[in-house]
């Protein structure tokens, strides 16, 4: 019975890694396929089909490269560096005792370290843009994959919380843990952010269906929306990676799979 469950677990993970694959696939295909423009371009080729269809009905899937802009600049919590984005992130890092009971009924403690997240927020400015020589468009950010920079990491120790300065008057949320499990060792604070000015690398669908040019989601899911500070060449070796080491595991998987539910079978018949 055993083999027959794990070998059906194993071979639905190994078809969900290769439906994974298929779709990192269509991804760098999605990209690949798409030319590159520049705002002059976009902005014409929206005038245009504007002066001839009218206004509201635009949709072009495009790519291109600029700098982050934005109408107000954020200025990032920890790094204070101006920015279009950025996200905190508190983990408390703690101790707690681990019982366990072997095969003889023993029973043995252990300390073992354990991480919570107690704090995961991020932050966008408002008028949220790329920015070329010839122009700026806006970007409707919203389910938008977004590749940033780590722009600021340290630990805290719980002796030196007193020292440290803590984000946005979470101090409370942060040192109260009264009630919380093992004994708090420190805190890992993240702030990662797209800074102002920084080169990206935007693809998306560019529409006029809010009744001002934007780059957007696309409605097909096998076209990606990007933000990043990557490039093209870098983003597609990302994708091609992860559809093929996705490809490998998923083939492997349901082989290992498949064959824990042949012998499961036979087990069951007796003949093992």
């Amino acid at each position: 019975m055993v083999f027959l469950i794990l070998g059906i677990i194993l071979t639905l993970i190994g078809v969900f890694l290769l439906t994974w694959s298929k779709k990192a696939a269509g991804k760098s295909m999605s990209i690949a396929s798409t030319d590159i423009t520049d705002t002059r371009n976009l902005l014409e080729t929206y005038e245009s089909m504007s002066n001839a269809h009218g206004t509201g009905h635009f949709n072009m899937y495009v790519k291109l490269y600029g700098k982050a802009y934005a109408d107000k600049p954020l200025i990032a919590e920890y790094s204070k560096s101006e920015c279009i984005y950025y996200s905190i992130k508190v983990d408390r890092e703690y101790e707690a005792v681990e019982t366990k009971t072997d095969k003889e009924g023993k029973v043995t403690q252990q300390r073992v370290r354990r991480f919570e997240n107690v704090l995961d927020k991020e932050f966008y400015a408002p008028g949220f843009a790329v920015h070329d020589q010839y122009g700026r468009i806006r970007i409707s950010h919203n389910n938008a994959k977004l590749e940033t920079i780590e722009s600021y990491a340290t630990f805290e120790r719980e002796e030196s919380q007193e020292k440290i300065r803590l984000p946005f008057n979470f101090e409370g949320l942060i040192r109260d843990h009264s009630g919380a499990e093992g004994r708090t060792i420190g805190y890992k604070h993240m702030e990662r952010s797209i800074p102002v000015g920084y080169n990206l690398f935007v693809v998306g669908t560019a529409t006029d269906s809010r009744g001002e040019l934007e780059i957007a989601k696309a409605n097909e899911a096998d076209k990606p929306f990007l933000i990043s500070i990557k490039s093209e060449a870098e983003i597609m070796a990302d994708l091609i990676r992860s559809s093929k080491r996705s490809k490998g595991w998923g083939y492997g998987l349901i082989g290992i799979g498949l064959a824990g539910l042949i012998f499961g079978i036979l087990q069951k018949m007796g003949l093992f």
